[in-house]
């Protein structure tokens, strides 16, 4: 069963108020444009290189999701995933970097 049937099949059985993040590791830029394309809403990617590439492949699609960075989160990564990720799911520690400004939005 193809990706986009999986998801499809999986929102479903899950209620609506329930975000499904889908998690992009492994798969290819067709595969996720697919998932979109049946709905995601959210999506998860475990390195910061890897959401840059997948946003800039997916051009206009990429837009129309929320991008989840659910992997090991380096500091000297921090302001790169603040501009490739909506929402950041893990954090290893609260230290605070001279070189690391959080913005608000």
């Amino acid at each position: 069963m193809h990706i986009a049937a999986n998801y499809t099949k999986l929102r479903k059985e899950i209620p609506d108020r329930v975000t499904i993040v889908l998690a992009g590791k492994t798969r290819s830029v067709e595969e996720i444009g697919e998932v979109i394309d049946a709905g995601a809403t959210d999506l998860g990617e475990n390195y910061v290189q890897e959401a840059e590439q997948m946003r800039y492949h997916l051009a206009q699609k990429a837009a129309s999701v929320r991008w989840h960075m659910i992997g090991h989160l380096r500091t000297n990564r921090i302001n790169k995933a603040i501009e490739a990720f909506d929402v950041v799911e893990t954090i290893d520690s609260m230290k605070k970097s001279p070189r690391t400004q959080l913005r608000s939005e």
